[in-house]
């Protein structure tokens, strides 16, 4: 069975964008979303290093991510397909994109188990063995509903995340988790 470190993909792989103070999407305030456009896709500082080094210490890494912006048509699929074919180029080995809205009732859309069960079932994965990390209690939710231990990024000092295995404030703080913690049976 192999062991995996699953990713959220907006505001873990890569920095979100800020939309204003009066952005809405499907009746909810937003400030910050995913890039609406490849050109708007800034990969966070030091998550390539990270993602190698875990390869290197045979981790799969799998980006788990909902996009519920290709349905609300604020992005449209040609910007979505370049932005998940450069992902594909950094040292991944899979993404699973849910695009679905959030009412919608799919079994794929975090922090409904279906993204992760599909990567499991594909790569033999031993949940117990494996991590979720993400910027969002949903993250936090999915990685919980299958076993995983959950690493939280915290965006602000005020965003604790208590469901947590751990609460981080950067990528960097990761990978001596990931490296030194083991899932006891």
């Amino acid at each position: 069975m192999n062991k995996a470190v699953f990713f959220d993909r907006d505001g873990t792989i890569n920095n979100l964008v800020y939309r204003g103070e009066n952005c809405q999407i499907a009746g909810k305030k937003v400030r910050f979303t995913a890039p609406w456009k490849f050109s708007e896709l800034r990969i966070k500082a030091g998550i390539v290093p990270f993602l190698d080094r875990l390869g290197q210490k045979g981790f799969l890494r799998i980006i788990i991510t909902n996009q519920p912006d290709l349905e609300y048509k604020l992005l449209n699929i040609i910007e979505h397909k370049k932005i998940t074919r450069f992902l594909k180029k950094m040292p991944v080995d899979d993404i699973y994109v849910c695009p679905h809205g959030r009412n919608r009732k799919c079994l794929c859309r975090k922090p409904k188990p279906g993204m992760i069960l599909d990567a499991v079932k594909k790569w033999k994965i031993n949940l117990r063995e494996s991590f979720f990390i993400g910027d969002s209690l949903t993250d936090i939710q999915v990685g919980k509903n299958v076993g995983c231990k959950t690493i939280f990024i915290q965006k602000k000092t005020e965003d604790e995340c208590s469901k947590a295995d751990f609460n981080i404030k950067s990528i960097f703080e990761a990978e001596e988790i990931v490296f030194s913690t083991r899932k006891s049976s």
